[in-house]
């Protein structure tokens, strides 16, 4: 049985297979890069050995500006990121970090995965 921390850990060096700095927790993260957290579980049974999962990424870069060129780095990202996981869709967003002095623009991209 795969773990939640196991596909998290996954995702994670998948990413960095990609060239991708990620992590999976806030306080590492190396911009620009990548957070991965857990987001929801649904249990297809009351049996807790199979579910399906989502989780958050997070696209981040150290520029807080807002620019066209933030926009340029977080679009190398995600085809980075488009790479090894193809998602359609990645919704932009503001994304606070402990290391910037505020919220940073960032893409949110959401993997759903099977576990069991």
């Amino acid at each position: 049985m795969t773990t939640i921390t196991e596909a998290l850990n996954e995702i994670v060096d998948t990413l960095k297979g990609a060239g991708i700095a990620a992590t999976s927790e806030a306080g590492s993260l190396e911009l620009p890069g990548a957070l991965v957290v857990p987001s929801t579980i649904e249990f297809l049974s009351l049996d807790d050995t199979e579910f399906d999962m989502e989780f958050n990424v997070f696209l981040m870069t150290a520029d807080v500006s807002g620019s066209a060129e933030v926009w340029i780095k977080l679009q190398d990202l995600l085809q980075n990121f488009r790479s090894v996981y193809p998602v359609a869709e990645a919704l932009p967003i503001n994304k606070p970090n402990s290391s910037l002095t505020s919220p940073a623009p960032a893409l949110l991209v959401t993997l759903s995965m099977h576990i069991s």
